[in-house]
């Protein structure tokens, strides 16, 4: 068996005590390859065996009353198949020994060993309706290109990262991002004002007309 494939010791030992007869690291605790006094240090202390996994279970002693959580399976002596805890009739059953079903432990140890991938932060974007409506762009936005690290003192210059490189840039320097529903919009009014002859507001009104039609559709360039 793949020791790499087993629950640890410290984990076992969250679910359920250690005890005498349980393999462990390819050892198994009181035979000729322990003391005494290993296993009983085993037992109660198990953090100094961190780096040990549990190979195989040993039969333990049924008291009468449920001696793990619901969920977790167990194997009956009497039983062919393992079932959770708290299926299991422990007070009618007191002359059956019972052990943690090792494939089940296994499965649980994985489980409870699984990253959790972190989720990297949204960075704000400097945007072409902000750059429009005339708005600076704020330490810690994207642009075009990188990122504003710092601000100055005066309100047109900032240090921006470009290609891992920080460089004292001005506002002129600093492009805003074209989203989606930016592009949408150019494109919108250079194709209702090809000729470059109508009014400004005219072309928003048809322009917001055929953005709420549902039955307008256009293909955006990556560009």
């Amino acid at each position: 068996m793949n020791i790499k494939n087993s629950p640890s010791v410290i984990f076992s030992s969250s679910i359920t005590p250690m005890v005498n007869g349980d393999f462990v690291c390819g050892m198994l605790i009181k035979n000729h390859y322990w003391s005494s006094g290993d296993a009983e240090l085993l037992i109660s202390d198990p953090a100094r065996y961190e780096d040990c996994f549990v190979i195989s279970y040993a039969d333990r002693q049924n008291t009468g009353k449920q001696p793990v959580a619901d969920g977790v399976r167990v194997n009956m002596k009497n039983d062919a198949d393992p079932f959770p805890a708290r299926f299991i009739f422990w007070d009618s059953r007191t002359d059956e020994t019972w052990k943690p079903d090792h494939a089940y432990m296994v499965k649980a140890y994985q489980k409870s060993n699984k990253q959790v991938e972190p989720i990297e932060p949204v960075k704000p974007i400097y945007t072409q309706a902000m750059f429009d409506a005339g708005e600076l762009p704020m330490v810690g936005m994207m642009y075009q290109g990188g990122e504003i690290i710092k601000g100055r003192d005066r309100g047109d210059m900032f240090v921006i990262e470009e290609h891992g490189y920080w460089i004292l840039a001005n506002l002129d320097d600093i492009k805003p991002i074209k989203t989606d529903e930016d592009k949408l919009n150019v494109a919108l009014w250079d194709s209702i004002d090809f000729a470059g002859s109508l009014d400004d507001s005219i072309i928003d009104e048809i322009r917001s007309e055929l953005k709420n039609n549902p039955l307008f559709t256009i293909t955006l360039n990556k560009d």
